[in-house]
């Protein structure tokens, strides 16, 4: 295990502020002395040292919100997601008007996919700074992937399981009489087939429907492996068409 990851485990599970005696005027001396090197060691991308110099700072002084809320965003570029959070909550408890305390856990939460939690975080964050541009392009990010999300699951979730997982192909019978083209048991859509179809179709004639079926199914199980939506992006002064309908969305 990484002695520093050990040491900064220590730190986290020590006494919180509200448990913890008053630090001594030298032991906040001292905390700020780790901080300021800390912000070197950030500033130089070491991130690992940088937590060791905040976790020291943690424990000589355990009721400052910023030396949690700056571990927290070396945790965030060293994507240990999880105890960033620790560290953003952790930094809420002891100080809730530190702003840069939620935008580290809004900002951990968001890069773990939790859009809702991390939505919350921001709106805090674009309240007290409304002309803060990241700020604000981080609550306009969370609010589209949250609506996303809600559109994802609104086309996806049925009360029943949809027609598509309750048919049998296989009981559908296909009698002698049909002289149309037929699809083998496991379905392969062979071009014989297809020119086949095509052929009948062009007669005004239908293939069975146990082989609509079939190509159904076929289709649904390709359609569910691509993303139900696709960003594009699209440069200024251009434009591009939508052929089809798009449901109003």
């Amino acid at each position: 295990p990484n002695p520093r990851l050990r040491r900064e485990v220590r730190s986290m599970s020590s006494p919180s502020a509200s448990t913890a005696s008053a630090p001594s005027e030298e032991q906040k001396q001292r905390a700020e002395e780790h901080k300021q090197r800390g912000n070197e060691f950030f500033k130089a991308h070491r991130f690992d040292e940088a937590v060791e110099e905040y976790s020291k700072a943690v424990a000589l002084n355990a009721q400052s919100a910023v030396y949690l809320a700056n571990r927290a965003f070396c945790h965030i570029k060293m994507e240990n997601y999880g105890l960033a959070i620790a560290d953003a909550d952790e930094a809420i408890r002891i100080d809730k008007t530190y702003i840069k305390s939620y935008y580290r856990r809004g900002s951990a939460n968001f890069a773990q996919g939790k859009y809702k939690k991390a939505l919350k975080d921001f709106q805090a964050v674009v309240k007290v700074r409304p002309r803060d541009p990241d700020a604000r392009a981080k609550f306009k990010a969370c609010r589209k992937a949250v609506r996303e999300e809600a559109f994802r699951l609104a086309i996806e979730s049925e009360a029943t399981k949809p027609p598509s997982e309750r048919v049998e192909f296989k009981e559908i019978e296909v009698p002698d009489s049909y002289d149309g083209p037929r699809l083998p048991e496991d379905g392969t859509v062979t071009l014989a087939f297809v020119e086949q179809m095509l052929e009948r179709f062009k007669n005004q004639k239908t293939i069975h429907r146990r082989y609509v079926v079939q190509i159904l199914l076929q289709i649904i199980a390709l359609m569910k492996k691509l993303p139900s939506l696709v960003d594009i992006d699209v440069p200024e002064g251009t434009h591009f068409t939508v052929c089809g309908d798009v449901h109003g969305q």
